[in-house]
């Protein structure tokens, strides 16, 4: 069967019927790695943004209360209850999180100080007395975030997170 259709100077063109189905075939093979990837990195890096602003809210959160006089534990102790509500991640040993709180002192490490051992700093990094520094640290293999990429050789289970916030004292 031929479907008739008329150019634009009025004349009539024959068009054959032809099945399509090769051809869409070959495109869907060729573009569906690409849409696929493009979904992956989509879902991955979303979700590696939430992490990453949760871990950025448990640092700004634990410098304000260091900020307010909070002892190395209780600081640890709000960046744990931050961690833990949005990602289940604990501030404890061999837990892949580890937050050092500095003033112009003295230096604390609490969490994960096996995983983090060369991060832990001996100085301090404060000259000014009335700042308080805190810094979270978290291993991505310890979170839950999936890490749908590596398939493409886009490995982030070495990567860490490193987020610090300054505060005044009160």
């Amino acid at each position: 069967m031929e479907k008739t259709a008329f150019s634009m100077n009025g004349t009539r063109k024959l068009w054959p019927t032809r099945s399509r189905r090769g051809v869409q075939t070959l495109e869907l093979i060729l573009v569906l790695p690409i849409v696929v990837l493009v979904t992956f990195a989509i879902f991955q890096f979303g979700l590696t943004m939430v992490l990453h602003h949760a871990v950025m809210s448990a640092a700004t959160e634990g410098a304000r209360e260091g900020g307010k006089g909070a002892t190395p534990a209780q600081v640890g102790s709000v960046v744990e209850t931050v961690l833990l509500t949005t990602h289940g991640l604990s501030v404890a040993q061999d837990s892949g999180v580890m937050v050092i709180v500095e003033d112009s002192l003295t230096v604390s490490c609490v969490g994960d100080t096996n995983t983090f051992s060369a991060q832990c700093p001996v100085a301090t990094s404060i000259t000014d007395p009335e700042e308080v520094k805190v810094t979270v640290l978290v291993e991505f293999a310890a979170t839950a975030v999936p890490n749908f990429l590596d398939i493409y050789s886009l490995d982030f289970s070495g990567s860490r997170y490193e987020i610090a916030s300054i505060a005044l004292k009160e």
